[in-house]
């Protein structure tokens, strides 16, 4: 009960304490912010990434993509269910839709001196956007989808709102001019074409750099009106290119936003069918020596139901890709040899080298685990910080150390009259660890408030150091410029999990940190202690 009362007082009545409790306090703070700026940062990343892939990723890495995507016919007129048949019908699966990616070379006519290397996919629109997170990043059919009546701002807004989105994206349709219209077919915008192609690209393809803000100035391209032009390589599916490159006119409908720069500056989406007839990726017209090639695409990507856990998921399209692989590989076997020999490459199939036997060259991937290496270096920063601040906190420890040493001298005879009635020297050593395990306590609890608060208005606060430093300087200034970090706004998330960790190492810091003076304190002579000057 001694051990308690004296801690207590110590604690009330000793004006030095403030000065630990506030090391701990600081130390506490600074470690939940960076933990809390570095997960913000890194689940912000994760989100963008999953936005861009959806669940899992089926595909075999190639650019020259694999047959059977989707129900075909063989080369007498049989009907099979293709890879996106057999997903179908798994009740894990909400959408699955086929991709087309390749490279390109896009450049604006008219001499406008805009030549720049893309990557483009072919999407299915309705499709990707339900499998991934597409649509929210679309600018103006997000903004002004069919049944929005005021659209006299489209071509001076510069910022999306926050709006949920209500239309389908279209590679076929773009803003009316008009207030209050309904969109317009392409066709409308691009007189005397028959069948105009659309193109959505990266935000950062046309504009590289925002202004301070984040902002995009979309005003100087008009949806419907400006020609794109892409340079195509058509590959076959052995990866040669047997054709000469093959220049494209498409006109712009949108851009994207995906959070990522080093994806809105070289992405370009097209029709996932028009890509596929481009790059001669569609079915073969007619048979040749009994073998009909099918159409490619180059990967699946899979959207789950809500609530479907991501491994059993993972598991489930898994085995129906399987069942889908195992068809093609019967079927691969029973063809004459040499239907096989044209075959091979367009199966999701391919020889082992060591056995020599056909097997699956199909990986099915959950978005995480097929961007780990992404994911782990940006881990790493985060471990790397946090280790570095966790250095500079342990001056807590030789604080207290130091703080406590003092302490102990000034109360020598306290710690005289405790033994000399019966206190144990263990006795008197918890009288320092518990008092400085309160302080420990005392200081993460502020800790943990001055960091929750910083954390909750962190870019409130960004925004008014900002303001007053451009006040001082007369120079518009942003210490979180949007242009050279990922995001428009500073990314951070407040986990209780995260501060109860940091607050048990910081208590555990103060203990260590009186461990010495109290083991001196235990070890007192009672007499000497009583005679001390």
């Amino acid at each position: 009960m001694y051990k308690l009362f004296l801690c207590l007082r110590y604690l009330l009545h000793r004006r030095i304490v403030i000065v630990p409790i506030i090391a701990v306090m600081l130390c506490v703070a600074m470690n939940l912010i960076v933990v809390s700026l570095m997960g913000g940062f890194l689940d912000k990343v994760k989100s963008s990434v999953r936005g861009l892939f959806g669940d899992i990723i089926v595909g075999n890495g190639s650019l020259t993509g694999f047959g059977y995507y989707d129900a075909y016919k063989d080369a007498d007129g049989k009907e099979h269910p293709g890879l996106l048949q057999y997903l179908a019908k798994v009740s894990e699966v909400k959408q699955a839709t086929p991709v087309i990616e390749t490279y390109a070379i896009l450049r604006l006519p008219d001499n406008r001196g805009f030549t720049n290397p893309v990557r483009v996919l072919g999407i299915v629109p309705d499709q990707y956007a339900t499998v991934t997170d597409f649509a929210d990043g679309l600018y103006w059919q997000r903004v002004f989808p069919p049944g929005v009546k005021d659209k006299a701002q489209y071509v001076s807004a510069t910022e999306a709102p926050e709006t949920t989105w209500v239309g389908r994206p279209s590679f076929d349709h773009v803003p009316n001019p008009e207030p209050g219209q309904p969109p317009l077919p392409l066709t409308a915008r691009v007189p005397g074409v028959d069948e105009p192609a659309g193109v959505i690209v990266g935000v950062r393809v046309f504009w590289p750099s925002p202004d301070i803000t984040g902002r995009y100035k979309r005003n100087d391209l008009l949806p419907g009106m400006e020609k794109v032009q892409l340079t195509l390589w058509p590959m076959s599916a052995k990866g040669t290119m047997d054709e000469r490159p093959d220049m494209k006119q498409f006109y712009l409908v949108d851009t994207s936003y995906s959070h990522i720069p080093q994806i809105d500056q070289q992405i370009a989406y097209v029709s996932f069918d028009k890509l596929q007839q481009y790059l001669r990726m569609n079915t073969s017209e007619k048979p040749v020596s009994g073998f009909l090639a099918p159409a490619r695409a180059t990967r699946v990507l899979v959207k789950l139901n809500d609530g479907v856990d991501l491994r059993a998921g993972n598991r489930a399209v898994a085995a129906a890709v399987k069942k889908w692989t195992d068809e093609r590989t019967a079927i691969f076997n029973a063809m004459p040899p040499e239907v096989r020999a044209r075959a091979y490459y367009f199966e999701p199939l391919i020889l082992d080298s060591d056995t020599h036997q056909i097997r699956s060259n199909i990986d099915v991937s959950i978005w995480e685990e097929a961007n780990r290496e992404y994911f782990a270096a940006i881990a790493n920063q985060r471990f790397i910080a946090l280790l570095m601040v966790g250095v500079v906190s342990l001056t807590v420890v030789a604080l207290i150390w130091v703080i406590f040493i003092m302490i102990v001298l000034e109360k020598t005879k306290d710690i005289g009259i405790i033994k000399s009635i019966g206190g144990s020297a263990s006795g008197v050593s918890l009288i320092f660890i518990a008092w400085a395990a309160v302080i420990g306590a005392i200081g993460s609890a502020f800790g943990g408030v001055l960091g929750w608060l910083f954390i909750r208005n962190i870019n409130g606060i960004e925004q008014w150091l900002s303001a007053v430093i451009s006040k001082i300087t007369g120079e518009e200034t942003k210490l979180f410029d949007p242009r050279a970090y990922l995001f428009d706004s500073i990314p951070a998330r407040f986990v209780w999990s995260e501060f109860l960790w940091i607050a048990g190492f910081a208590i555990l810091a103060a203990m260590l940190g009186a461990l010495l003076p109290a083991w001196r304190a235990g070890r007192m002579n009672p007499v000497e202690s009583l005679r001390y000057e």
